[in-house]
């Protein structure tokens, strides 16, 4: 399905449903007794209980993709943008082991007060375009919208910034159990780290 068929079963009442085989196959440990003794059956059922929250985080994740139009407006390919948010949503090293690897700069995404917002990565022959084509103001700081615009891989976009931007709003409503905003992605700032 693509991002238009999934947006109209939801604005028609539809679920996002997420299955997870970690889940199935820990209640298959789980009902034979046998094989498991009570250490093992309680770190399936914390797995389990981790799992399910994590599910919920991936769903909210996609609605909030598929409801509001500051966030769909920036993605092109919305599988790319599904198996991203699935990776960084279930990933607890996902950044770390990124940032880590050679070939990548890690990049920081400021608010439009300034304020830092998360970093994200982005493969080494990229940020030589991004340097050439903002004549170096990458390094200080460019507007989204120039840097989506001197992108060569516009994908970074889906796979990286909005998966990473819609995790941490949705850990952040979780938390306060109220409704964050969506920001205007248009009003931040990108620069290196």
């Amino acid at each position: 399905m693509d991002f238009i068929d999934w947006q109209n079963k939801i604005s028609l009442g539809g679920e996002i449903v997420v299955s997870n085989s970690y889940i199935n196959d820990a209640k298959r440990e789980l009902k034979d007794k046998e094989k498991s003794d009570e250490k093992r059956r309680k770190e399936l059922y914390d797995g389990i209980k981790s799992v399910k929250k994590l599910d919920e985080i991936l769903k909210k994740m996609i609605y909030k993709a598929l409801s509001e139009d500051k966030i769909m407006n920036h993605i092109k390919s919305f599988t790319t943008f599904v198996k991203a948010s699935v990776e960084i949503c279930y990933s607890y090293t996902h950044l770390l082991h990124k940032f880590r690897q050679e070939n990548y700069r890690v990049m920081r995404v400021y608010n439009a007060n300034h304020s830092f917002g998360f970093k994200f990565d982005i493969p080494d022959d990229e940020y030589t375009n991004l340097l050439n084509k903002s004549d170096y103001e990458i390094e200080f700081g460019i507007l989204f919208h120039e840097f989506t615009c001197w992108l060569s891989d516009a994908s970074i976009v889906e796979s990286q910034i909005l998966p990473i931007y819609l995790k941490i709003v949705t850990l952040k409503e979780l938390d306060s159990g109220s409704s964050i905003k969506i920001e205007n992605l248009e009003n931040w700032w990108i620069s290196k780290a």
